[in-house]
């Protein structure tokens, strides 16, 4: 009798033969660039638990850990070529078809994926739906002809072995699925000039520098929703103005209600950092005049003019302090 090889030999055999290549190529190839890019963008490491087939090695514990902590850290700047060159090498291999279908985050410096057993679990609502055999059943339905990743292949079957199994492989490259009925929902309500005005600015970005935004429509609400989520506004500073030295600043500042817009005066140049570095009881009142941002404002405290009054301040506040005149 010949050996036969049906759907479930064969995606069986395919795992685990990719299972074999893949952990070579994580730890001889992918595992340098990974090191490379955390260490230069000084991520801490982060402790969770280690999925799949990673504990089999300090070498795949290792990559596991150091991947995890770059999906979940934000895009930012590279510091150097290097990190440059580390971090488009692995999102091609996280962004390839074959490691699942692409997920629509803008946010995260390494993407995850999606698969047809995410969408199944997503399609069915309430977690209460979940189960084995509807859960198989769904993913089989919820393969497309642009599905190129091992959880598909398996999904195709319907059989929930081959969908663990291959699941299980790809731990590490695809996202948990959220129940739908957590899903939040997004009311596009921008008044239509700040859109007009909007589109124009990024229409000319992308015209003059490349730089592609999500377009101001009705469409893009979520991600717009997510980005001003990341919007620390606190202590956000700019000086806005100038009068013979005298420089007029705005800040951000919450009154324990509300944002609001402070205003002030000052000789020095005040700045985001300066001021985000200031106890907020120390920080300019609106319409005062400050001092340096290392020094705390005073209520009748006005700025220096001249090197002679700059002097005779320092004077007064070594003779207050009891320090000596050295």
């Amino acid at each position: 009798m010949p050996n036969v090889v049906d759907d479930r030999v064969f995606v069986l055999g395919l795992n685990e033969l990719f299972r074999a290549e893949k952990q070579e190529y994580e730890t001889a190839v992918l595992l340098p660039h990974a090191e490379r890019l955390v260490a230069a963008l000084r991520l801490p490491l982060l402790d969770v638990p280690v999925e799949g087939y990673y504990y089999q090695s300090e070498d795949l514990r290792r990559y596991f850990l150091l991947i995890r902590t770059l999906q979940n850290a934000e895009k930012q700047p590279m510091p150097d070529a290097a990190a440059e060159t580390a971090l488009e090498r692995l999102r091609a291999v996280y962004s390839s078809p074959a490691m699942g279908r692409p997920c629509p985050d803008l946010l995260s410096l390494l993407p995850r994926t999606g698969s047809p057993l995410g969408d199944a679990m997503e399609s069915l609502g309430d977690a209460a739906s979940w189960n084995v055999e509807r859960i198989s059943r769904r993913a089989a339905e919820c393969v497309t002809e642009d599905d190129a990743n091992l959880v598909a292949v398996a999904a195709v079957t319907g059989d929930p072995v081959l969908l663990c199994a291959t699941r299980e492989t790809m731990a590490l490259e695809m996202a948990l699925p959220r129940c739908a009925v957590e899903r939040p929902a997004y009311e596009w309500a921008v008044s239509p000039p700040v859109a007009a005005v909007a589109r124009r600015f990024i229409a000319a970005l992308e015209r003059d520098t490349g730089i592609t935004l999500p377009p101001a429509m009705e469409s893009s609400a979520e991600i717009y929703w997510n980005w001003a989520q990341h919007s620390h506004l606190d202590g956000r500073c700019i000086a806005i103005g100038e009068i013979f030295g005298d420089h007029y600043h705005w800040y951000i500042a919450h009154d324990g209600e509300k944002w609001t817009v402070v205003d002030f005066w000052s000789k020095h140049l005040w700045t985001t950092e300066g001021m985000i570095h200031t106890p907020h009881e120390h920080r300019p009142a609106i319409g005062s005049r400050a001092g340096a941002p290392t020094t705390p404002p005073l209520p009748d405290e006005t700025a220096a003019h001249t090197p002679q009054e700059a002097g005779l301040m320092t004077k007064i506040k070594r003779l207050l302090t009891g320090k000596s005149d050295e």
